[in-house]
Order: C-alpha cells, then structure tokens, then sequence
C-alpha cells in the first residue's frame, strides 16, 4: 500500500472526531447526572452552556466529515 500525501490529513481528521464525539458524549453524561439539580433548581444557565457546548461540538464534527477532496480533484481536473 503506498503513502499519498494526504492521507495524514484524513488519519488526523478521524482522530480529532472521534475526540470529539467523545467530548459530546461525555457532556450528555454531565447533563444526565445533574439533570435533577439543574431542573430543581430552575437555573438553567448551566443546561444552556452544555446545549451551546454540544451545538458547536456539532459543527466542528460537520466540519471534519465535510468532504474536502472534491475540492482539490477538481484542480486536478482542469489541468
């Protein structure tokens, strides 16, 4: 199997997703084990910081599946 040049960008995009689907996981777990007191208390800064948190754990992850290859294939084309 041969090298290609991007293939460290691929291996380093995965790693860094699975990071952060870790993370989001991990702050569901944070969520599910102080749901009482967050609900109790009718505070709910804390249930906001962890939805913001999550959405932008969203779009990063959005952001290392985006296919990027396209992209540059299309440079190869046109030569």
């Amino acid at each position: 199997m041969a090298f290609h040049p991007g293939d460290h960008h691929t291996a380093a995009r995965s790693v860094l997703g699975f990071f952060v689907v870790v993370l989001a996981l991990a702050i569901l777990l944070l969520f599910y084990q102080n749901q009482d007191s967050i609900i109790l208390s009718g505070n709910f800064q804390l249930y906001f910081f962890l939805s913001v948190v999550g959405f932008c754990l969203l779009l990063v992850l959005m952001h290392f599946a985006s296919n990027t290859q396209q992209k540059s294939s299309s440079k190869k084309r046109k030569r």
